[in-house]
C-alpha cells in the first residue's frame, strides 16, 4: 500500500492527500450532525413529551385533590367560598391538565399509556357529576334524613304529646284530689320531661353519632314508656277531656316510636348523610381510580424519561468516544501522509541540489542518489544520476582521447555526447596525420645508388 503510494505522480498523490483528508472531515462532520440530531431528538422529546406529561398528571391529581378538599369544607361548612374553590380547581388545574395529555398523547408511544389516559378521561366526566350531585345535596335537608324525620315529623309529635300532657295536667289540677289521685300530676309531669329529654339526646345522638347519646335516649325512652304505661293503667280516673288528650297522646306516640327507630337506623348506618356517603362510595373510589391511573402514566414517563436521560447520556459518551477516536486517527494518518509526501518530496530535492551543485562547480564524482518515489521527482532523480554518470564517462573518454589514447572508437553515449567525443576524436586524427606529414617532409632524401 505505502509502495503504491510511492509510486503515484505528485499531483495525484497531494490530490488523494487532500481528498482523504477532506472526506475523513466530512464523514466526522456527518457523524456528528447525525448524532446530535439524535441527542436533539431525544432532549426534545424529554422536555416537549416526557416532562410536560408528568407536569400534567401531577397538575391533575392536585387539582382533584384540591377539589375534594373544598367538597368536604363545603360538606361541613357550608361556605359560599369552598364552592367557588371547587370550581377554580376545575377550572385551572383539572381541566387545563387533561386537555394537555389529551394533546401530548398523539405522540405517547406506549398503548397501556393510551389506556390509561381513556379511563381517566370516563372516571373524570363521572367524578364531576358526582361531586356536583354532592355540592348540590350537602346544605339541604335531604343531605341528613334523619334530621329531617325527626325535625319535620318527630318534633311536631312531641308538641302533640307535650300538649295533651300539659291540658291532662290543667285539668288534672281542677280535679279533688284523693288517696286514688295522689301522684298523678307528678306522673304527667315526669312524663313530659322524660319525653323532651328522650328527643334531646337523639338531636345529639344524630348530630354527633356518639354511643353514650344513644344510651342516654334509650334510657329516657324506655323510663318514658314506663311512665305512659303507668298512665295508661290509671285510666279509669280521668275525666272526659283528659281521656280525649290521653288518646291523642298515645297517638302521638305511637307514631313517634317507629320515627325514632328510624333515625337511629339511619344514623347508624353510612347513608345518616347522603353527602358523605356519596363521596365515600362514589366520588372518593373515582379518586382513587384516577389517582392509580395516573400514576401510572407518571411511573411510566418517569421510566421513559430516565430512559431517553440515559440514552443522552451514552450518545454524548459516545460522540465524544468517537471525536477523540477520529482526532488520533485523523492526526496519524495526516502525519503520515504529511511526512511521507514530504519525504518523497524534500529529501530528492536536497539531493538534486547537491549534486546540481556540484556539477555547476564542475565536480562529477557523487554518489548515486537513492531513488525512493516513482514519481516525477524519482524519475528526475533517476535523470540525474543518468546525467552524471554521462558526465563522469563524457570526461573520461574525452581525457583519454585528448592524451592521445585512440583506441576506444565507439563510445557508450548518445546525442551530443556522441558527437562532441567523434568530433575530438577526428579532431585528434586529424592533428596526428598532419604531424605525420609535416615529419614526411623535413627528413632529407636518400643518397641514390648509382
Amino acid at each position: 500500500m505505502l509502495s503504491w503510494f510511492l509510486n503515484m505522480r505528485i499531483r495525484t498523490k497531494v490530490f488523494s492527500s487532500f481528498l482523504l483528508v477532506t472526506l475523513i472531515l466530512m464523514v466526522v462532520i456527518l457523524v456528528i450532525i447525525q448524532m446530535v440530531k439524535n441527542i436533539e431528538a431525544t432532549t426534545k422529546r424529554v422536555v416537549d413529551l416526557r416532562t410536560p406529561t408528568a407536569q400534567a398528571s401531577l397538575m391533575m391529581l392536585n387539582g382533584m385533590n384540591h377539589s375534594l378538599a373544598s367538597l368536604r369544607a363545603w360538606i361541613i361548612l357550608g361556605e359560599d367560598e369552598f364552592k367557588k374553590e371547587r370550581r377554580a380547581a376545575w377550572d385551572e388545574q383539572i381541566s387545563p391538565s387533561l386537555e394537555k395529555m389529551q394533546g401530548l398523547s398523539q405522540r405517547w408511544a406506549l398503548t397501556e399509556n393510551l389506556g390509561h389516559l381513556k379511563q381517566v378521561q370516563a372516571d373524570i366526566v363521572r367524578f364531576k357529576e358526582f361531586q356536583k350531585e354532592i355540592e348540590d345535596i350537602a346544605q339541604t335537608e335531604e343531605n341528613t334524613p334523619g334530621r329531617k324525620i325527626l325535625f319535620h315529623q318527630v318534633v311536631p309529635l312531641e308538641k302533640v304529646v307535650v300538649n295533651n300532657l300539659t291540658r291532662m295536667l290543667k285539668l288534672e289540677l281542677k280535679n279533688t284530689q284523693t288517696s286514688e289521685r295522689n301522684g298523678l300530676a307528678s306522673l304527667m309531669t315526669d312524663l313530659e320531661a322524660s319525653t323532651g329529654l328522650a328527643i334531646e339526646k337523639l338531636e345529639e345522638y344524630m348530630l354527633s353519632g356518639s354511643p353514650v347519646f344513644k344510651e342516654q335516649f334509650e334510657y329516657q325512652w324506655n323510663k318514658n314508656n314506663h311512665q305512659y304505661v303507668e298512665l295508661r293503667s290509671r285510666h279509669g280516673l280521668f275525666s272526659s277531656g283528659q281521656r280525649e288528650a290521653l288518646n291523642r297522646l298515645t297517638e302521638a306516640r305511637d307514631r313517634m316510636g317507629p320515627l325514632m327507630q328510624q333515625i337511629i337506623r339511619i344514623r347508624t348506618s353510612d347513608e345518616w348523610n347522603r353527602a358523605n356517603f356519596l363521596l365515600k362510595t362514589k366520588a372518593a373510589p373515582l379518586a382513587a381510580s384516577i389517582t392509580h391511573h395516573l400514576n401510572e402514566m407518571v411511573a411510566s414517563q418517569n421510566g421513559q424519561l430516565q430512559g431517553d436521560l440515559t440514552e443522552v447520556k451514552r450518545q454524548t459518551h459516545f460522540l465524544i468516544v468517537i471525536l477523540v477516536a477520529w482526532f488520533i486517527l485523523g492526526g496519524l494518518l495526516s502525519g503520515v501522509l504529511g511526512a511521507t509526501i514530504t519525504r518523497g518530496i524534500s529529501e530528492p530535492l536536497t539531493a538534486l541540489d547537491r549534486v546540481m551543485s556540484g556539477l555547476t562547480r564542475g565536480e562529477f564524482r557523487h554518489d548515486k542518489i537513492e531513488i525512493i518515489t516513482g514519481d516525477e521527482l524519482g524519475q528526475l532523480v533517476n535523470h540525474t544520476n543518468e546525467l552524471a554518470s554521462r558526465l563522469r564517462q563524457f570526461r573520461r573518454h574525452a581525457t583519454n582521447l585528448l592524451s592521445g589514447n585512440l583506441k576506444v572508437q565507439e563510445f557508450d553515449l548518445e546525442g551530443e555526447f556522441n558527437i562532441i567525443l567523434n568530433d575530438i576524436l577526428n579532431r585528434v586524427k586529424q592533428e596526428e596525420d598532419q604531424e605525420s606529414s609535416q615529419e614526411g617532409q623535413e627528413s632529407p632524401p636518400s643518397p641514390s645508388q648509382d
